[in-house]
Formats: structure tokens, C-alpha cells, sequence
């Protein structure tokens, strides 16, 4: 039994396992693979004498095919976060009355046992195990406890022989009578305890278990009244659970309730086997065991698959002995030596299962499809007839009866003989095996010996502790509120500690809340278009006798798919909103309906896939009545058109405060189970949204001469009296300016540098747009081609990394010079507007050609504008928001209406001087008041520049059908990760997009040695280089990027999501070149956006670039930045050194309303040899010499890509004299601080046009 000692020091490469061409997706998929596996099965045949499968496709063994899409292995599943807890005391505080343990499995009874001593520590709990006659002869405990009584006849019972009902009666009397004191019972499965809860006293605390089929062993004329017994139980809130999810759900199918109705489900998982099982070191050796449970150990099948696992694996594989007893800690070690097992159940759920996973080892089982092929062909060695298990002939086929019957058209749990596959398939989705975190499903042996890593194998057991310890804490609270409702002294000192506990609650007491995740609550589809339906009602449906709390809080949670959640143990979820309820005293007391109307003020949108929820405030200590009265899990129903039914999902709030920002109503949940409850559903009422009027689009555009003096008091002016009332829900403090300006282009090249200077402040510090005016020019008397000449010179001085706005002159001569103009802009975003003059009358009427500024928003390079002159000296210088509605009436959809404005006062200034500072004060006010105005009618305000980048959008990026005005970062995620990959592919290939993107918008890309999207083949091109980087171009988030400084490993490699130690070890090409073959066959995560997974596999191999911004130091560093760029703005900026730290800034907006950067997150504790010799001169240099440099590169790639937000990442050289765009990412991963997020989602949300 002692594992090979040599394969302890191998290192797995499980290339060798099977030929190369067949190692990946490829498998058994075509005809070359196909005949390698089916020759290694001939041989293990001929070797081993095993039997083959038959040629046929019905007998073909599943596993033999290859890695490819499989159904999923999910179902409905019911998680639960329940601390009931009691602070532990150091005096002992009397004893325990007697507890009784009573049922037919020792091993059951015995988990039992040990919860409830554990439970009840400090104080002595006496305790008796009662009718225990399968394998209690293996455990010493079960034979220390066990006292023989006329229980023990159970087994005999359970197989239909004897007079059941009189004989159970007399053994329960008999127990009774032996029992006397007796203060608990927990007792298992149906037929016994049906007859002891009939008889017992009712002070004793009792617990009933189900397992298996409840009625499996019950005689077809008791089954209806065990059955109405049982949910009468239920139904008056007796704590009745299940073993396992599969028992769940079979009873709900006797009791003809709805699948998550049934009992709850409470795992047994041993304490002393986790204790060993955190004890032992991992990996001892390389040895797989190969575990199959008792109807399989003479399965042909079986047999065939181990001998091929042993055959492909290289280090060999172990069975397990068909005994055992996991009690002796010799022979638990023994099944610790091994690297993983491989377990094959022979049932939906085996207590040894669970004993597995407590001992932290990697497990692996077969998929649904592989054993609903397998179970029906097992044969029972007696009679040599098919092996049914949990679907026997003999179980009685009763439902109770109800009005309307919920599992009409499913596959019975009986007889495999008939439809046994699907059967099988049906029951099975909800086992254990495929929900338990960090147990691995195989479809093939393929995706068995390639899952054989260590970084898969070591985030299994990180997903199984985490997942131990919540369940071990679970499974002990409920033993310990059935000890603490014991009527017995014991009992009530608990509850005294109980109680004293919580007057002083912990302060990490979670409040929990429960969910049901919608499968398409309003019958649409999750895509960017999902319509939403107003919630006017909730309806709270309580069971008979259960009294609801004093306050419920009745939530509405979205969830949200971000990167940097890549496992599944957390959840995030966005609080769309809440209802607090009092109910009232008449339901608290019992009726079975409660209807909360929401006022219409308090009225918030559901969209498809929202989570229902309730919750209750859950304080330490909670004691067993508190607990039964106000459960604080349930399942739920989500009501809605069609009658939709929710999938539960119950989650608990991590206890750490970083997990939640409540500011922003986003938590990230994490997955506990199990417990669900039948004390409350909840449903809603929701109604259609009511229709918004179609919204101008206003941009108020302010004429200029290029040097006004007057501009920077002006800005002044308008930001204190507007900058405040920044809408807050669109934009808040990091949105843009609403105003844009046209600039008189300046003549002389003094006038351009003053002009250029004055305006990089303005666009820098107030974030406003800024283009020329040709007209102004015009009325200079200059001509058109010299006007055009200067206005280029200024724009490419002032903007060349941007868009253009110009104002054509009158005629066409004009606006065929600003044509020219525009198409000089070397992203392809020169807009032209063409003038349309307006007339202010007395009683602010507007004359002119009606409606000619009103413009589609369609792409285009030409629109029309609205021009006018306003000042002091007219009679009417307000121009009203009634004016402003003027523009858009009659209109269908939305449309832009640019309004060109020439204040008189400033249009003398170029030929008559600059006016006074007073001048100006009382037109600057009117001015203001008109960017207040136009929320209050049907119009929305926003600059120039954000309307042509909403206009510009690409179609495949466009999510506005589901952006709110409270819509979070994390959603817009969420959203960007569902798009289906259509154009994208030129972001998400890296050489796509330096092929075609950044030549299009004339960026330079990191230079290339060698990039193919065809041949992964680049040794040739790294022969005589000793620095470079190799990267697959087809996947995220740095994996298996190799970078290679002066012929070491620069840094550790990322491999399937995990740091595999490479740094400073020598560079092997050779080897290097293999490993970029595996990850050319590779696709991006689960967890990525939909284009990135659909990216074609590529390889890029480009030249190393390093910094030396420090001063005169010599040492060099890869320094990496990112820039988030929201609509053509710089909001966010990760600085990344060596893959060490990173400091993040985010733009915002100070009490003078500038926006300006600020730092919002350092993480690095040091940069080791990285470190600065000259801290000072690295700041300055990236203030002075590259920031900005760098952030107008990313602007230019954001702005002619047309995209939304995207993240452009570039690499510094040298001093930073040069620069390179590296690539972009569409669905960051990297977690950012909470300023950052609120900025970038302010930004995004604002840039949509709310």
C-alpha cells in the first residue's frame, strides 16, 4: 500500500501522456486520434484480460471522447449563510440530559455523535447510539455508544421483512422505556421516526435526517401517511433535513411540492478527517488513487477505465482496497500520499465522498453523461440483473395530492431498466459531485490527464477549504441549536451564554441575504437590448404558523461579472434596491399573504436576470426559537410575465469590510451552503416602464477670439455658478464641461503660442471642447485658404491627438476650406458645422430657417448650428429654455442641436480692443442661467466633442439600451463581457490590432521580431537575441508571457492563471518554443469577454523594452502603463513597474472645479532590486516628461478606435524619448480602488447621454 518512492521526485509533463497532436482539443476528435485510443484500449484488453466495450455507439464508453463542449454539469443548487453561534465559556455549567442518536448507518451516526459533542463544548453531553446495524462493526466509536436494543432490527426493516408496523412500534416503545431522560434525538430517515416523533414527549428537542430515496425500505400501504406525516412536520416548522441535494429533491417529488421545497440539505463532513487533512503536507508523491465504490468493484467498465488512466499517466495509479476505516490515521495517510483521486460513486452521494474532500485531496468524478452510461449497465452480483441503487422497482411510486402537480413530464427515480440514461442524467444534476467547490468533473481522459496540474490541483484544495470550513461551521450550528433548545439544564445555560452574547454583538455579525437567481424573470434575452418593467408590489407568502420578523428588507440585487472574480467561490452583485417592511401583526401572527405596495416615488426598474432577495439582521448567539421564528434563508419565486420560476441561490455576506462598498451598493458575495428554508417566498408585481420623451441633445457653443483675456474669468464665472450643480448621477465630478468653445485661429506665431498655451490649460483643467471658427476669420476679411492654413497650424499644435470642430465660414467657398480642413485630421474625426443664423425678437422669439440645426444623430463629418449674437445691448439677452425646446420640436428621435453663440461685446474685441472686466459680468450670468436651464425642459446638455464620440460609437460596442443613471463600473463590465465577439476581433488579436488599428491611427506598436496567426514556429527569429518577450497574442491578463532579459527569465510566468517560479533561472528556447505550441492551442478564460475567447490563436515575439527615468541611474526597469480612456479622456492610469507595483491615479475634480489627477492606490510593500536610486527624478520625469506625452498617444488610439472605454497599455523606453503601444483590453481584470471605478463609471454613464 505504500506509494513508488521514485515517483515522488518526477516533475509532471503530461505532453508525453498522449501524442501531441491529440494531447489538447483535438482528442479522439479525428480519425489519427480515434485509432490511437481505441488501439490502447485492444492492448489493455489483451494485457489485462478485460472485456471490451462492443463497437456499437451505444456501448461506446463516453470517456473516450475528447475535450470539447460538454452540457454543463449544474442544477438548481441552494446555498446558505447561518451562523447560529453560542460564545463559549470556560466554566462547566452542568450536564447534558441524554442524547440519543438513532438510525441504521453507523457512519452517519457516529458524524452525528461528534457534531453534537463538538456542539455542546465545555459541557458533558451524555449521549447513545441506538439501531445502528450496518458497518458500526468498523467503527469503534459507533461500538463504544452503541447500545443494543429491538432497533437494531432496522436493516431488516428497511428490506420490507417482518410486520413492520407493530414490530417498529414495540422497538420504539422499547426505546423509550430504556430512554427516560431523554432531552434530543436525531434521528435518520423515514419509517423509525415517523413512529418515535409520534410517541415522543414534546419537550424533546428532535432532528430528523432523510437519506437515499425517503421512501426506499417503506411498505407501498404506509408510504401516503409516512409521506403527510412528514410534511405536516415540515409544514409546522420541525427541523427536517436531508443528507444530500438529491434526497432534497426526491422527497419534494413524494410530497409533490416544487423541486426546491424539499428538505434542506446538511453535509456530514468529518471533523477529525479535516483536522488530518490540514495536518498533512501536499503533494506527497505523484501516484493517482483510483477510487471506486462497492456495486463498481467487479464493473468491466470500471475496470477498462482505471487500466487506461494507469496506462496514460505516468506515475502510476493505486486502487483503493475495498475496506477501510478512516478512524486509524495510518491508513488515512496512505490515501493522503496520493497527488489526486479519481473517484467513481456508484451512487448520487456516498458519505465517503465527503470524507474525501475533508481530507483536502484533488478530486476528480465522472461527468453526468459518463455515468448515467454507466450505472444502467451495472449488474447485481446475486442475481446477476441491473444494479438500480437509489431508482429501485420496489420503491413506492407516491405522490401526495395536491391541486396543481409540479413534476409532471420529469423521469421517474425508479427502474433503470427503462430510460435509465436519462433518468440517471435528470436526478444526478443536482449531486454533490458537481457542485462541491474545487472538485473536478472529466468528460474524457483527456480533460482527466490534462486537469492533472499542479496549478489546477492546488486551486482545489484553496476552493475545498474555504468551502470546509463554512460547511463544518454550518452543520455545527444546527447541532448546536438543537442542544440549546433542549429542555434541560444544559440547555438553558447555553441559552443564558446565548443571550449574553448578544448584547454585545460582534461588529463583524454579517447581515445575510438570500436570493433567487431569475432565469429570465421578464422573458428576454441577456443581451444589450433587455427591456426592464417597473416594481409596484411586493408579495411576502409565509408558511402556516411562522412568525415574520419585526422588519424585513426586501432587495433587488443584479449580478455582475467582473475579471478580477475569476474563481466561482464569490459572487458580485450590484443592490439595485430595497423596501424595508414592518409587517403587520395580523401576518406576524400567522396569515399566509402579505402585499406591500410600493409608493410611486420609491419605484425602481427590474431588468431580466435580477435577483430577488430577503433579509434579516443576524446577530451572534441566536437562539434555537429565534432561529425556527425568523430563518434567515429561503427559496424564492420571482413572479413576472409568463410566470417565469427562479433558480435559488442563497448567499452570505463575507464578513470583510473590503468585500463590500456599501457606498455604491456593490458586494461581492461569497458561496456558502447549504440550509434553505420553506418559511418564506417571495414574489413581485412589476408593471411597464412609463415612456421618456425623446431628448434633444444641446451643445452650447461659445465664439471667440484666439486671445480674449476675458476667457479665464469667464471660466471662472461659469464653473462657480454651474460647476456645483454637476449632475451627479450621469457624470458627477468627473464628467466634462458642458460648454464648447470655437477659437478665432490666431494670425501671427506669437498669437499661436499665447493662443495655445491659454487654451491647453482650459482643456486640461476644465475638460471642455475646443475647435476654430472659419467664419470669424472670414470677418477679419481674410481669405479662406489663409484662414485654413492658420486654423490647421493651430489645431495640430493644440490637437493632435484629438477631433477637430470647425466652424465653416458663409458660402460655399467657405465650407469647402473647412471641408479641406477636416480631412487633414489624421484619425478621421474633422466635423464640420455649417452656420444657420437666428434672430432673437422681443419676447425671446427666435426667427430664421426653423429646424435646420435640429441634426439625426447619424454618423457623419457635416451638421448643422444654430448661430446667434446675444449681449447686454440686445433687448432680449436670455435665451430661454422655452427658446431652446423651440429647436426640437416636432422632432422624432433624438437629435443634436448645436447653438453657435457670439457674444456682440467680444465680437468688437478683435477690431475695437478688449473690453473692460465689468463689461462682460451681466451676459456671463444670462449665460450660465442658460446652461442651467435646459434639464428643466426636454433637453440634455453636453459639449460638442461628447455628442460626435456618442454619434461615432461603434455599433458592436454600443450598450445604451441598458445604461441607467445609477449603473456602476462593475455593471458596465458585466455588460462589455457579454457582447458577442462580431467586430472586436481587432482589439482582442494583438495582431490584428497592430496590423490594422494603430496604422490606421498612425501609433507605433512595441517592435516586432516575428507575430503569426498561423505558424507558432519563431526559434529562427530569437537565435542570436538575448532579450525579448514572447506572448501568445490570443490571451489575457499576461498568461504564459514569457520575458527574457540578458538570457534569464526576467519574472515569474503566468500558467492557466497561476505564477509557475521561473525568474533568473536561464532561458531554455528550446523549451520556450514548446510551451508557446501548448499555449497556441489554448483559448482565453471562462471568465473573459466574449471576444477575447473568440480571438484567433496568434504569437508575437517583440523586442524588450526597458526605462531609465531615475536620474542618471544605469538600472532598468520594464515600466508598464495603463490608461483607462473613457470617452477620449484619460480617467484612470495604472504606472506598473516590473510587475512589482503599480500606482493608480484617477481624474477628478478639486473645489476650483479643475480636473485633475489624483492617487488613489499604491500597492508595492518594495520593488527590490528595482528600487529607485533617485526617487525625486523619477516623479519628475513622469510629471513632466511623460504623462501627458503618453496620455494624448492613448487618447489619439481611444478616439479613433471610437469605442467607449477601453484600456491601452504602453511601454516607456529609455528616458522616455520613446514610447510603444503594447495592446488594449476590453475587460480589464485587474481590480482598481474605489475613486477610480466611481470616475470611470461617472464618465462612462455621462458619455451615453442619460
Amino acid at each position: 500500500m505504500e506509494p513508488d518512492q521514485d515517483s515522488q521526485n518526477k516533475v509532471i509533463d503530461v505532453t508525453a501522456c498522449v501524442p501531441l497532436r491529440c494531447a489538447t482539443k483535438n482528442f479522439v476528435a479525428g480519425s489519427e486520434c480515434r485509432e490511437i485510443a481505441l488501439s490502447l484500449l485492444e492492448e489493455l484488453r489483451d494485457q489485462a484480460s478485460l472485456q471490451l466495450p462492443g463497437e456499437d455507439a451505444d456501448a461506446k464508453p463516453p470517456w473516450l471522447d475528447g475535450i470539447r463542449p460538454q452540457e454543463a454539469d449544474t442544477g438548481s443548487r441552494t446555498y446558505l449563510a447561518l451562523r447560529a453561534t453560542a460564545a463559549a465559556s470556560s466554566q462547566r455549567e452542568g450536564p447534558f440530559g441524554r442524547v440519543a442518536v438513532v438510525g441504521t448507518h453507523g457512519v452517519l451516526s457516529v458524524l452525528a455523535a461528534q457534531y453534537l459533542q463538538k456542539a455542546a463544548q465545555p459541557v458533558d453531553l451524555h449521549m447513545a447510539l441506538y439501531g445502528q446495524c450496518q458497518l458500526c462493526e468498523s467503527s469503534q466509536t459507533c461500538q463504544k455508544h452503541h447500545v443494543p436494543s429491538p432497533l437494531d432490527a432496522g436493516c431488516a426493516w428497511s428490506h420490507g421483512h417482518g410486520n413492520l408496523e407493530e414490530e417498529v412500534t414495540g422497538a420504539v416503545q422499547a426505546f423509550l422505556r430504556i430512554e427516560s431522560n431523554l432531552a434530543a434525538v436525531v434521528c435518520f430517515q423515514l419509517l423509525v421516526c415517523h413512529f418515535l416523533f409520534a410517541t415522543l414527549a414534546a419537550t424533546v428537542a428532535r432532528l430528523q435526517v432523510l437519506g437515499m430515496n425517503p421512501l426506499q425500505g417503506v411498505p407501498s400501504f404506509m408510504a401516503t401517511k409516512l409521506l403527510a406525516a412528514l410534511d405536516q412536520r415540515l409544514e409546522s416548522g420541525d427541523l427536517v433535513l436531508a443528507s444530500s441535494s438529491v434526497t432534497s429533491a426526491l422527497t419534494a417529488y413524494h410530497l409533490n411540492l416544487p423541486e426546491e421545497m424539499g428538505p434542506p440539505a446538511m453535509p456530514f463532513l468529518s471533523p477529525q478527517l479535516r483536522i488530518w487533512g490540514l495536518e498533512a503536507p501536499w503533494p506527497q508523491g505523484q501516484q493517482v488513487l483510483f477510487f471506486r465504490t462497492a456495486m463498481l468493484m467487479n464493473s468491466p467498465d470500471t475496470d477498462v477505465l482505471e487500466a487506461t488512466v494507469g496506462k496514460l499517466w505516468p506515475y502510476g495509479v493505486k486502487s483503493q482496497p475495498s475496506g477501510w476505516d478512516w478512524e486509524d490515521q495510518t491508513q488515512v495517510s496512505w490515501v493522503q500520499q496520493h497527488l489526486a483521486v479519481v473517484f467513481i460513486p456508484d451512487h448520487p452521494f456516498t458519505n465517503v465522498f465527503q470524507d474525501l474532500c475533508a481530507m483536502r485531496l484533488p478530486i476528480f468524478v465522472p461527468s453526468r453523461a459518463i455515468l448515467a452510461w454507466l450505472w444502467p449497465r451495472l449488474k447485481n452480483p446475486r442475481d446477476g440483473a441491473t444494479y438500480h441503487g437509489w431508482f429501485e422497482k420496489d420503491i413506492p411510486r407516491v405522490m401526495l395530492s395536491r391541486s396543481s402537480p409540479h413534476h409532471a413530464g420529469m423521469p421517474e427515480p425508479f427502474n433503470l431498466d427503462v430510460d435509465g440514461e436519462a433518468k440517471v442524467k435528470y436526478w444526478l444534476r443536482l449531486a454533490e459531485y458537481y457542485h462541491f467547490p474545487g472538485v473536478q468533473v472529466f468528460h474524457s481522459l483527456a480533460g482527466l490527464i490534462a486537469d492533472l496540474r499542479p496549478d489546477v490541483l492546488q486551486a482545489a484544495r484553496t476552493a475545498m477549504e474555504s468551502h470546509l470550513q463554512v460547511q463544518t461551521g454550518i452543520t455545527l450550528s444546527i447541532f448546536r441549536a438543537l442542544l440549546t433548545t433542549a429542555n434541560m439544564e444544559g440547555g438553558k445555560a447555553l441559552r443564558r451564554r446565548a443571550k449574553r452574547s448578544e448584547k454585545f454583538p460582534s461588529p463583524q455579525a454579517p447581515i445575510f441575504a438570500c436570493m433567487a437567481n431569475s432565469r429570465d424573470p421578464l422573458q428576454a434575452s441577456h443581451d444589450s437590448h433587455t427591456p426592464r418593467r417597473q416594481l409596484t408590489a411586493w408579495r411576502i407568502r409565509a408558511r402556516r404558523g411562522v412568525r415574520l420578523p419585526k422588519l424585513l428588507r426586501l432587495q433587488v440585487w443584479r449580478p455582475c461579472r467582473v475579471g478580477w472574480k475569476k474563481d466561482g467561490s464569490h459572487h458580485t452583485f450590484r443592490l439595485v434596491g430595497e423596501h424595508r417592511v414592518k409587517p403587520t401583526a395580523r401576518t406576524a401572527a400567522g396569515a399566509r399573504t402579505l402585499r406591500v405596495i410600493i409608493p410611486e416615488e420609491k419605484q425602481f426598474a427590474l431588468r431580466a436576470g435580477d435577483s430577488l432577495a430577503w433579509a434579516v439582521s443576524v446577530r451572534p448567539g441566536l437562539s434555537w426559537d429565534g432561529w425556527r421564528r425568523v430563518r434567515s434563508a429561503s427559496r424564492f419565486t420571482m413572479t413576472s410575465p409568463g410566470n417565469a420560476q427562479a433558480k435559488p441561490l442563497c448567499l452570505g455576506l463575507d464578513s470583510s469590510p473590503a468585500e463590500c462598498a456599501v457606498e455604491r451598493g456593490i458586494c461581492n458575495f461569497e458561496v456558502q451552503q447549504w440550509l434553505p428554508s420553506r418559511v418564506m417566498a417571495l414574489e413581485v408585481e412589476t408593471a411597464a416602464l412609463p415612456e421618456k420623451g425623446t431628448k434633444t441633445v444641446l451643445s452650447i457653443i461659445i465664439e471667440l477670439p484666439a486671445n480674449s483675456r476675458s476667457v479665464i474669468m469667464m471660466f471662472h464665472t461659469l464653473q462657480n455658478y454651474v460647476g456645483h450643480k454637476a449632475d451627479s448621477k450621469a457624470g458627477g465630478s468627473s464628467a466634462p464641461a458642458k460648454f464648447s468653445f470655437l477659437v478665432c485661429p490666431p494670425e501671427t506665431a506669437k498669437e499661436l503660442n499665447e493662443s495655445v498655451n491659454l487654451w491647453s490649460k482650459v482643456i486640461n483643467l476644465y475638460d471642455c471642447a475646443v475647435g476654430v471658427s472659419l467664419r470669424c476669420a472670414e470677418a477679419r476679411g481674410e481669405e479662406p485658404v489663409a484662414a485654413t492654413e492658420a486654423s490647421e497650424r493651430f489645431l495640430r499644435a493644440l490637437l493632435p491627438h484629438s477631433m477637430w470642430i470647425i466652424l465653416a465660414g458663409h458660402g460655399d467657398e467657405s465650407l469647402q476650406a473647412a471641408r479641406t480642413l477636416a480631412s487633414k485630421n489624421e484619425i478621421g474625426l474633422g466635423i464640420v458645422l455649417q452656420p444657420e443664423e437666428y434672430e432673437i425678437q422681443s419676447g425671446n422669439r427666435l426667427t430664421g430657417l426653423q429646424g435646420t440645426c435640429a441634426n439625426q444623430m447619424i454618423k457623419q463629418t457635416e451638421f448643422k448650428a444654430c448661430t446667434m449674437e446675444f449681449g447686454k445691448e440686445l433687448e432680449a439677452p436670455v435665451i430661454t429654455a422655452a427658446a431652446i425646446t423651440w429647436l426640437a420640436s416636432s422632432r422624432a428621435g433624438r437629435h443634436w442641436a448645436p447653438l453657435v453663440l457670439r457674444c456682440a461685446t467680444w465680437s468688437r474685441e478683435a477690431t475695437e480692443g478688449t473690453p473692460t472686466e465689468e463689461e462682460p459680468d451681466e451676459t456671463l450670468m444670462h449665460l450660465a442661467q442658460l446652461l442651467q436651464e435646459p434639464d428643466e425642459a426636454e433637453i440634455v446638455s453636453r459639449n460638442a466633442i461628447q455628442v460626435i464620440q456618442r454619434i461615432y460609437l461603434r455599433e458592436d460596442l454600443d450598450i445604451s439600451a441598458s445604461v441607467e443613471d445609477t449603473t456602476t463600473y462593475e455593471e458596465f463590465l458585466t455588460l462589455r463581457q457579454k457582447l458577442p465577439p462580431g467586430g472586436l476581433s481587432v482589439f482582442m488579436d494583438k495582431i490584428q490590432f497592430r496590423t490594422e488599428l494603430l496604422p490606421s491611427v498612425g501609433v507605433q506598436h512595441t517592435p516586432t521580431l516575428y507575430m503569426s496567426n498561423t505558424d507558432p514556429y519563431f526559434l529562427p527569429y530569437i537565435t542570436n537575441v538575448s532579450s525579448f518577450v514572447v506572448k501568445p497574442s490570443h490571451l489575457s491578463e499576461s498568461e504564459s508571457v514569457v520575458v527574457v532579459q540578458n538570457g534569464t527569465y526576467a519574472f515569474d510566468i503566468q500558467l492557466h492563471g497561476s505564477p509557475l517560479p521561473a525568474a533568473g533561472l536561464p532561458v531554455d528556447k528550446e523549451m520556450l518554443q514548446q510551451h508557446m505550441y501548448e499555449a497556441f492551442n489554448r483559448t482565453a478564460f471562462d471568465w473573459e469577454c466574449q471576444a477575447v475567447r473568440a480571438a484567433r490563436p496568434g504569437v508575437i515575439v517583440e523586442r524588450m523594452i526597458t526605462a531609465r527615468l531615475d536620474g542618471a541611474s544605469a538600472k532598468e526597469r520594464v515600466e508598464e502603463v495603463r490608461f483607462h480612456v473613457v470617452w477620449g479622456r484619460t480617467t484612470v492610469v495604472e504606472w506598473a513597474i516590473n510587475r512589482i507595483g503599480s500606482t493608480t491615479m484617477y481624474l477628478d475634480v478639486n473645489d476650483k472645479r479643475w480636473h485633475i489627477f489624483q492617487t488613489d492606490m499604491i500597492w508595492a510593500t518594495t520593488l527590490g532590486e528595482a528600487a529607485f536610486d533617485d526617487a525625486d527624478a523619477w516623479v519628475e520625469a513622469v510629471q513632466d516628461r511623460c504623462l501627458n506625452r503618453l496620455s494624448r498617444v492613448a487618447e489619439r488610439v481611444a478616439l479613433g478606435a471610437h469605442v467607449d472605454h477601453i484600456r491601452i497599455d504602453l511601454f516607456v523606453e529609455d528616458k522616455c524619448d520613446k514610447y510603444y503601444v503594447s495592446e488594449v483590453e476590453l475587460f480589464p481584470a485587474v481590480p482598481l480602488g474605489t475613486n477610480a471605478m466611481i470616475a470611470l463609471e461617472r464618465r462612462w454613464r455621462h458619455g451615453y447621454i442619460l
